[in-house]
């Protein structure tokens, strides 16, 4: 578990791991209808020869170095204290989501990834190939398929026109004795 990129303090210092539990959280708040997308991070970091800890955290906007904050040097159990408090008050009480990390080298993703193309059954030889867009929209193109399009009435409203593409008038006089039809029908229903 890496250190938090922008701690400043002491080199000698590794994120703590105790009982089984690993002292460091990243934190994130969003909320679209108030602009906000914010992040927290805590750590607790402990000095390699042991003789102490600091309760680190680090906030802000997300995209944005932020403000830190760093304790002395202070007891692990002070330093756990901490963060526990902290992380009750953001995650627990509080409106941040705790956002699960994944730290792994690159070299284990590496391995994880070949060790699944290896469990892998083999293609067959004479797999189906997908459709290309040109290909799908040729085909669709060729099926006869209901058209829904606004027509403007003599009223100004809009009805929707459901014929078939090949239904379509064939010269003003029918479009105008169909936009006929459909006013009479609503001057009918009017009535």
């Amino acid at each position: 578990m890496p250190v938090d990129e922008h701690f400043s303090g002491p080199a000698d210092v590794h994120v703590l791991e105790h009982d089984g539990k690993v002292y460091s959280a990243t934190l994130n708040q969003t909320n679209m209808m108030a602009n906000n997308n914010k992040y927290y991070i805590l750590q607790v970091l402990e000095m390699d020869n042991g003789k102490g800890c600091f309760f680190y955290s680090r906030w802000g906007r997300v995209g944005a170095r932020g403000q830190i904050s760093l304790s002395g040097t202070i007891s692990r159990d002070l330093a756990i204290r901490e963060y526990e408090k902290k992380f009750y008050d953001k995650h627990i009480k509080g409106e941040y989501r705790h956002l699960s990390m994944n730290y792994g080298s690159d070299n284990e993703d590496d391995e994880k990834k070949k060790k699944m193309e290896d469990d892998k059954p083999d293609e067959p030889a004479a797999a189906v190939q997908p459709e290309s867009k040109s290909q799908s929209y040729g085909r669709v193109k060729s099926e006869e398929l209901r058209t829904v399009q606004p027509i403007e009435t003599r009223e100004g409203s809009a009805r929707l026109d459901l014929r078939h593409e090949h239904d379509e008038p064939t010269d003003g006089g029918d479009r105008l004795r169909c936009e006929e039809d459909a006013f009479g029908q609503t001057q009918r229903r009017k009535h």
